[in-house]
């Protein structure tokens, strides 16, 4: 295998910028607005989160709560996680249904 040489490789000696990356990936629902809430919709989101969960915001400003999957218990099967995170977040938000959860995943890029 040849090794490129080092006029033919790029070095830059300047300022890199980056850019600002957020994406997420849990186990959860996504939350719908609460019409008796008004203008401190995302506040009421965050003042009932349980403890141990997360409420992460969308591209198109969505509110999902729910856990990682990187934080299932290690006695805990995949069933007995969803089970759990539903059973939570129903408690607290009684208008959501079994349906209404999922793996939601996202990622975007400002920049």
């Amino acid at each position: 295998m040849e090794v490129p040489s080092l006029r033919t490789m790029k070095i830059r000696s300047g300022w890199i910028s980056n850019s600002s990356t957020t994406s997420f990936c849990i186990y959860g629902a996504q939350l719908k607005e609460e019409p008796s809430v008004g203008d401190d919709q995302w506040e009421y989101f965050e003042d009932n989160t349980p403890t141990g969960f997360e409420v992460e915001y969308g591209f198109d400003d969505e509110a999902y709560m729910g856990i990682s999957w990187k934080n299932i218990k290690d006695d805990e099967t995949g069933a007995e996680f969803k089970t759990r995170i539903r059973e939570k977040i129903m408690s607290k938000f009684n208008y959501l249904k079994e349906e209404d959860f999922h793996t939601f995943e996202e990622a975007y890029r400002d920049g």
